[in-house]
């Protein structure tokens, strides 16, 4: 039964209404702080995947001279507009963040390894523009200093690709999981991440998050997590902005809960990739 509600909230969250117009009206709003510039990636595998990248702006005077950089992946069949919002606020206060779209966008738990090749694919993309000269990233990004976070199984994603970069050898500086979904094999990567700073931010538990699955995933690092329980927010609440059938299904949302994440991991992203300025 439990499976079932589970199964039956994601297939009618596959709803679209309109994230990605929602985002076209944020742009302006980034104006004075932020560029955001709408990328097409047709990746190694065929799939064209649509996203955002927000630049910060107006940091030319200050010492820090590259930003760090996130790759922020979206929920179960939802897309890169969901988290306008937080991108915005992310990238005005210095970081570099891309929203792609994961692609299939109804993929589940054990069918996502084209999502994490392509996340991994974002990775090795944006170190590339960042380390060349001819590049508008170059000199403002830094591609020694890259996080991977996720929402649902977007975070679930964040954590496979995180594992297979590191077994690559190119390093990931730290990882956000905005209450996660995780599969099985998420858990098995998980065991094998190397340590490196992770943010677990939860929400109350119900179908949306699998009953709080994120648990499961917090515990199967081989290293302690930094884990938060948000009592008051819901499945919807990592978003931003999220949409009536979220909250249909999900036990509604506030600003106050979104706004808290928010500022979270905000915290959590000052707190480490900041700190290892180079």
């Amino acid at each position: 039964m439990k499976r079932k509600l589970v199964a039956l909230a994601w297939v009618l969250w596959m709803v679209w209404d309109g994230s990605v117009a929602f985002a076209a009206r944020q742009d302006a709003q980034a104006q004075d702080c932020a560029l955001v510039s709408h990328v097409i990636r047709v990746m190694a595998q065929g799939d064209r995947v649509e996203g955002a990248l927000y630049v910060p702006q107006g940091f030319q005077g200050e010492e820090r001279s590259s930003h760090p950089m996130l790759i922020l992946s979206h929920g179960f069949s939802r897309d890169y507009g969901r988290h306008v919002a937080n991108a915005i606020a992310y990238a005005c206060a210095g970081i570099v963040t891309y929203t792609p779209n994961l692609v299939p966008i109804d993929a589940w738990a054990l069918d996502d390894e084209r999502q994490v090749a392509n996340v991994v694919d974002h990775v090795k993309w944006l170190r590339q523009k960042a380390s060349d000269p001819t590049d508008a990233l170059y000199g403002v990004g830094d591609p020694w200093r890259i996080a991977l976070g996720g929402h649902s199984a977007g975070g679930a994603v964040s954590v496979e690709a995180a594992e297979k970069l590191q077994k690559e050898g190119i390093p990931i500086s730290a990882l956000v999981l905005l209450d996660a979904v995780p599969g099985q094999g998420t858990l098995e990567a998980a065991a094998r991440v190397e340590p490196l700073p992770v943010i677990s931010l939860r929400s109350r538990p119900g179908p949306c998050n699998a009953f709080g699955s994120a648990r499961d995933l917090e515990e199967a690092f081989p290293f302690p997590v930094q884990s938060d329980f948000f009592s008051s927010a819901t499945h919807c609440d990592p978003e931003s902005p999220t949409d009536v059938l979220c909250r249909l299904l999900c036990g509604g949302s506030s600003e106050e809960a979104r706004l808290t994440y928010r500022e979270k991991v905000l915290e959590f992203l000052k707190g480490t990739l900041f700190l290892a300025d180079r």
